[in-house]
């Protein structure tokens, strides 16, 4: 399933490379899909600091260490 937001973005770019001749969208358009794909960024790179702040010294199960360390990668530390 695709984020909406994702493909818009996508799309625009297509037609801002020259590789879709359809009509440009609109300014407004654009800069809504800009700031919901920074709204999601932000969210995500939260959960990420949240997840990877977790503290897995003391009865953590495997799937949560493994989050960890995704977390942890994920934000290069």
């Amino acid at each position: 399933m695709s984020d909406p937001t994702v493909t818009f973005l996508r799309n625009f770019n297509r037609w801002r490379r020259g590789e879709d001749d359809r009509q440009p969208p609109s300014g407004l358009r654009v800069g809504k899909a800009i700031d919901d794909a920074c709204d999601k960024i932000e969210r995500f790179s939260s959960a990420l600091h949240d997840i990877a702040a977790l503290d897995t010294s003391q009865d953590a199960s495997p799937q949560q260490c493994a989050a960890v360390l995704l977390a942890m990668n994920a934000l290069g530390k």
